[in-house]
């Protein structure tokens, strides 16, 4: 709420879950693998996929290589002992106005941005528009960036 009283628009703001999944993504970069494991299955199969026994050199069908090719942002999380994935889906099944589902499509489509540039840390605010302003120098916009940050960090017990 902080970013968007800040910017003017929703920092993850989408048309439906998958699409607002996207664009956490897109900023904060994928959940940690434990965290998506531990998740329930029926809920994280709608916009994760496990891969699994994943060999050391890396198949099945190279998940790297899947990743680089179904998305440009950094959308795949490896397990430690590198031999289990989690792959962000940026496709999915939209529900129709009559309640169907169809596949139309809908743009999950990789934005990466930084947190950084949403909040303009160095352009002056978001779009430059409080450049020179009293009270919106780099510092107190990389004060702001740090805090924010530790609100958005997925793991619970390292936020404030």
């Amino acid at each position: 709420m902080l970013v968007e009283m800040h910017t003017g628009e929703p920092l993850f703001g989408g048309t439906d879950p998958l699409q607002q999944i996207c664009k956490i993504v897109d900023v904060l970069g994928m959940p940690p693998f434990e965290m998506l494991n531990k998740s329930p299955e029926r809920v994280r199969v709608q916009f994760f996929e496990k891969v699994e026994n994943i060999s050391p050199l890396g198949s099945p069908r190279s998940v790297e290589e899947r990743c680089s090719s179904d998305c440009d942002a950094q959308c795949c999380v490896f397990n430690t002992a590198g031999d289990a994935a989690f792959l962000l889906k940026r496709f999915g099944r939209v529900a129709s106005g009559s309640g169907a589902e169809s596949t139309r499509e809908r743009d999950t489509t990789p934005h990466p941005r930084t947190l950084e540039s949403i909040l303009g840390v160095y352009s002056g605010g978001p779009a430059g528009r409080r450049r020179d302003e009293q009270g919106h120098s780099v510092e107190k916009y990389t004060e702001f960036l740090d805090y924010i940050q530790t609100l958005l960090r997925y793991d619970p017990d390292t936020r404030y």
